[in-house]
């Protein structure tokens, strides 16, 4: 029998009490539905996946957690005696109460109030796939590798068994330096208004009173940084080893809103740098709302936490066989479908607990109706742009709502509108009916391509395990969940170590049917973002995974031999080994930015027959492995890209700043696995950075090699798809490097001669930097941008967008400035 962990999050239907406000509140989807319902209750019950006795969302009932976007600060908030949190990424975290959230929607520089919508959680074998236990060195606990020393592993999560023997050194010493339970009123860590917090003195002392009811915070924990001393039933320890078993652990137990886990990754760094330590946070949650391009709040914010030696490590998600996405292409008059099923069910009792949710985003310059079918014929009016259609009756198949980009119609700051759809019971009698479900899309006039992408965000239909499959307009792609679509962070994905497992009792216990050995987990989601960037950026073992159980929870037949671990799987698992490896680095390389992090992990990355020719969205870069921490090829030499242009096929690499090479060597294969062909006899110049190749058409595979310091390093190889003829069209090419610090390059091509204007906008809009306008030839061009303001100052870091005016259109990319 396979056990598959989902801890549900609410969906959130109904609004809280109190004043609504005025109409032109500066609020969005979320809020706007809280708001219209009238009573809210969902955003504060007690999921049923969670264990008896978790608390509610928050520990005051009249505030919802919120991010507050524009140019309104932290200070200005606290002034007001509103309890605000982090302020990053140009959002602030806050918990408010309606009449707060009229005050502040009335501040100059608020631009948008969004809902802090709730995620979700998401050894023995998997250490040696990934070569942790030669990086280690030595035999446990006496290593003599690298092992994770004086680098912090935090983790945001359930809850932690900070009595669980993986957690102490080999003297029994607690590696447990602070834990802060965001979930319990107490006394609150400085910074932060709510929760309670304790140091290790305390912690040793026993005096916390921290709990893991669930049991994953723990099982990820270990995975990251247990040392195996735990054990059991006469077996030996030391076998559930976790990857970086002697690094330093920060904790936080999470009440699972967005905004507060941001906190919690914000309060992991604010201790780690107190100690002069670097760190690296695991985030093994994620929600499948939003736009997934990395311009949500908490994404946004992530980007601005992280810097040398921070990093987070986020989970992928775990909806790979769920077909949570659609996608449609609407033309002006046209109009396309998106269905989803309702199985049969017995409907859970009471009322606004059976429930769709579905979460949309397309184009500002499009503008698209909307009209909801029920299997039962019942249609609701056409929903047009700027409209709030709520409590729509079906009759006797339960209640509809659709926000379609809200009553004020302002846009997200990501120039889309976010289209909402619920289906629910308003009605205890009358829930969701089964059958199909169908979403009209028009496209009443369509000027930005008419592109709209569609996620089941979460359902509920009585004990129906499943989610809600949509059907008509599905594709097997953008799974991924928010925020692992944050540029800044690394996105992992599961794959297949483990099949079976003997109990205490002796008896073998084993998944079915069979999971493949080695290849990708069935749940694992896709990639790539909805912008077109590949993720996941690494797989790693996510498939039966041996880590501690919490002393609080029974796990029956999941239990390990020695009684003190269990097995699990999910993304949540796969996610705590990049974790390690990350803290494995980060011991050597304190100061390290999480591009060159993510250099690293991806440029060792092990393909094989399974992952076929990477990067891909299923796989990102490959199997993880812990040589990242020995090799400098991916750090020295990266981003190897590929272009079709009318000159031929263009190969292009970047090298690290401050390295000389002597010299390069391009060549070519018909297969990922060779003969590779030399196609520099003579050795390219050591200042070179682009090759152009005229290949015939078909699939060719290319790779450079660098000779540097007397040593040669390769990179690759990359998978290219030739037309032979060129491609004769306007084209932004990938900016190099991205994430950047000290400066990018804008690469476009040209399809003939003509003006052209390239600039740098921040996400509300505004230009920062105009690169270069004025006359250009055809064949590709290339502007550079060092963070740099008209003013001569250094501009925020955070997400901004580059766009290409010419004759021939106009295209827009993103790019991320970390400082």
């Amino acid at each position: 029998m396979r056990r598959t962990l989902t801890i549900l999050t609410t969906v959130l239907l109904l609004a809280a009490g109190g004043n609504a406000g005025a109409a032109d509140l500066k609020l969005d989807a979320g809020l706007q539905a809280l708001r219209h319902h009238g009573a809210f209750q969902a955003a504060t019950a007690v999921p049923v996946a969670f264990a008896p006795g978790r608390p509610p969302v928050l520990a005051d009932p009249d505030r919802i957690s919120c991010w507050i976007r524009g140019s309104v600060s932290r200070t200005q908030l606290l002034a007001l005696g509103i309890p605000a949190g982090t302020e990053a990424g140009g959002c602030v975290a806050a918990d408010l109460t309606w009449d707060d959230i009229a005050r502040v929607s009335a501040l100059p520089g608020v631009e948008l109030i969004q809902l802090s919508r709730r995620a979700r959680p998401l050894l023995d074998s998997s250490r040696v796939a990934t070569g942790a236990s030669v990086i280690h060195g030595g035999t446990p606990p006496n290593y003599t590798g690298t092992t994770g020393r004086n680098v912090v592993v935090g983790v945001v999560d359930t809850g932690i068994d900070w009595t669980h023997a993986d957690f102490k050194d080999n003297t029994g010493a607690n590696r447990i330096l602070f834990i802060w339970d965001q979930t319990v009123t107490g006394s609150a860590p400085s910074g932060f208004a709510y929760g309670t917090e304790w140091n290790a003195g305390q912690i040793q002392g026993g005096s916390c009173t921290e709990m893991d009811y669930d049991g994953h915070g723990t099982h990820v924990t270990s995975t990251a940084a247990g040392s195996g001393r735990a054990t059991g039933n006469g077996k030996a320890n030391y076998r559930y080893i976790g990857m970086a078993p002697e690094a330093d652990i920060i904790f936080v137990k999470t009440d699972f809103t967005f905004a507060h886990i941001v906190d919690g990754v914000n309060y992991i760094f604010q201790k780690a740098a107190g100690l002069g330590k670097a760190a690296v946070v695991n985030l093994s949650l994620g929600s499948n709302y939003g736009p997934r391009d990395g311009t949500d709040p908490n994404e946004l914010a992530l980007n601005a936490l992280t810097g040398p030696g921070k990093m987070v490590c986020v989970a992928a998600g775990n909806s790979g066989a769920d077909s949570i996405h659609a996608e449609v292409d609407l033309v002006s008059g046209d109009s396309a479908k998106v269905t989803f099923y309702v199985p049969p069910y017995s409907a859970n009792g009471g009322s606004t607990n059976d429930y769709v949710v579905l979460d949309a985003y397309y184009k500002v310059g499009d503008t698209i109706a909307v009209r909801v079918n029920a299997p039962n014929g019942y249609s609701t009016p056409s929903v047009v742009l700027r409209q709030i259609v709520g409590v729509q009756s079906t009759g006797s198949q339960g209640y509809i709502y659709v926000d379609n980009g809200g009553s004020v119609g302002n846009p997200l700051p990501n120039g889309q509108y976010n289209l909402a759809l619920e289906v629910y019971d308003s009605d205890a009698l009358k829930p969701p009916g089964a059958g199909t479900w169908t979403v009209t899309l028009y496209g009443t006039h369509i000027h930005s391509g008419g592109h709209v992408d569609l996620w089941l965000a979460e359902s509920q239909l009585g004990s129906l395990a499943p989610l809600t499959p949509l059907r008509q307009g599905y594709t097997p792609s953008k799974e991924i969940s928010t925020p692992s679509t944050a540029e800044s962070t690394l996105c992992v994905a599961a794959y297949t170590t483990k099949r079976s497992w003997q109990v205490p009792s002796g008896s073998t216990y084993a998944y079915s049917p069979l999971p493949p050995m080695g290849q990708i987990a069935d749940f694992s989601s896709r990639g790539p973002t909805s912008d077109g960037r590949m993720r996941p950026n690494i797989a790693a073992p996510g498939y039966g995974v041996a880590a501690a159980r919490s002393s609080a929870i029974s796990v029956g037949n999941w239990m390990a031999d020695d009684s003190v671990h269990f097995m699990d799987q999910g993304t949540s698992m796969a996610t705590p080994h990049v974790v390690g490896v990350v803290a494995l680095v980060l011991q050597g390389h304190a100061t390290i930015p999480p591009a060159r992090i993510k250099l690293a992990i991806q440029g060792t990355a092990v393909a094989d027959a399974f992952t076929g020719a990477v990067p891909n969205a299923t796989w990102g870069w490959g199997k993880l492995s812990a040589q990242a921490v020995n090799s400098s090829t991916p750090v020295e030499l990266f981003a190897l890209e590929g272009a079709e242009l009318p000159e031929g096929f263009e190969i292009s690499w970047e090298v690290s700043e401050g390295l000389i090479y002597q010299q390069f060597r391009v060549s070519r294969a018909a297969a990922l696995t060779g003969p590779w062909t030399d196609l520099t006899p003579r050795p390219l110049p050591g200042e070179a950075r682009r090759f152009v190749d005229r290949p015939a058409a078909g699939l060719w595979f290319y790779r450079v090699e660098g000779t540097r310091a007397g040593h040669t390093e390769a990179l690759g190889p990359f998978r290219a798809e030739v037309s032979g003829v060129g491609l004769a069209s306007l084209r932004l090419l990938p900016p190099v490097p991205n994430p950047f610090q000290s400066g990018t390059r804008i690469r476009y091509v040209m399809p003939r001669a003509g003006q052209a204007e390239v600039s740098v906008y921040d996400i509300a809009g505004r230009r920062v930097a105009r690169l270069f306008s004025g006359p250009v030839g055809p064949g590709r061009h290339d502007a550079e941008w060092d963070g740099s303001l008209p003013s001569g100052a250094r501009a925020g870091a955070g997400l901004y967008l580059v766009k290409l005016r010419t004759d021939a259109g106009t295209l827009t990319c993103k790019i991320t400035f970390l400082r």
